[in-house]
């Protein structure tokens, strides 16, 4: 499979007697989207990180999540299809799985199935974000590989 990674450089250039310095910096690679939900490793200089984001217009949002954490989340989405037909099957309207210290929220209504993300110490569900199942399906695998990827991106990308 290969593999293209963007480079955004977002920086703070002063001179400097050697030449320039980047201070400030953001290397993203664009790993994984379909649906409503994407999946980034930006890497700034406080460290490399997993941005889980929500594409959709109006409630898009995104999480800063460590490798362990893009794996613990990824290892509850795996169960997307069983929440899924649960619901279709009027068991239940919603059910609710902890990952680490996020809340993940299976929900169906008549706008769709929807995978609810509240990161800890959420106020009422603020920055939270909302994924489709499509969404869901396409960025599990590469969340499951979050450490790997973090690992390879962070070798590449000498700052």
């Amino acid at each position: 499979m290969k593999t293209t990674i963007m480079v955004l450089l977002l920086g703070l250039w002063s001179m400097t007697a050697a030449g320039f310095e980047v201070s400030q910096y953001t290397f993203t690679w664009n790993i994984a989207a379909a649906g409503r939900a994407a999946l980034d490793i930006e890497k700034t200089p406080e460290g490399s990180y997993v941005i889980l984001k929500a594409t959709q217009r109006v409630t898009g949002g995104r999480l800063k999540l460590t490798p362990s954490e893009a794996e613990a989340l990824a290892q509850v989405f795996l169960r997307v299809d069983e929440f899924h037909q649960q619901m279709r099957d009027k068991r239940s309207d919603s059910a609710k799985v902890m990952a680490e210290q996020y809340e993940v929220t299976f929900s169906i209504s008549s706008s769709g199935f929807w995978v609810t993300i509240t990161p800890p110490n959420s106020l009422m569900g603020l920055g939270s974000i909302a994924l489709d199942r499509e969404g869901i399906k396409v960025v599990t695998p590469a969340m499951l590989e979050a450490s790997q990827r973090v690992k390879y991106f962070e070798e590449r990308i000498l700052f």
